[in-house]
């Protein structure tokens, strides 16, 4: 079985319940990000709206990286994760 890190900064990681998960996928086999994001959504609500690239209640949008690169939103479902990947969802701040 292979595993998916997952990592949540800042109030996802308070709406998850932790900063971050493994989910396991079948050796060999790949997942896609998008199908990533709806398994998350479905298994925590709380972050279901939380999870898109909009500003929202805490006021930011969410960005999403794998593997360090930054993902654009309208390409989720271009995106293949595999074993050892790791995906990391934060929201995006500003200051001065």
């Amino acid at each position: 079985m292979g595993r998916i890190r997952v990592r949540f900064g800042g109030p996802l990681a308070l709406a998850v319940g932790a900063t971050e998960l493994c989910i396991d996928v079948p050796q060999g086999a790949q997942l896609g990000l998008d199908a990533l994001v709806n398994l998350l959504q479905k298994r925590y609500p709380s972050l279901s709206d939380e999870l898109s690239r909009e500003a929202t209640e805490w006021g930011w949008p969410t960005a999403v990286t794998v593997n360090g690169s930054t993902v654009d939103w309208n390409h989720l479902a271009e995106v293949r994760l595999k074993d050892g990947d790791e995906v990391f969802f934060f929201k995006l701040v500003a200051g001065g």
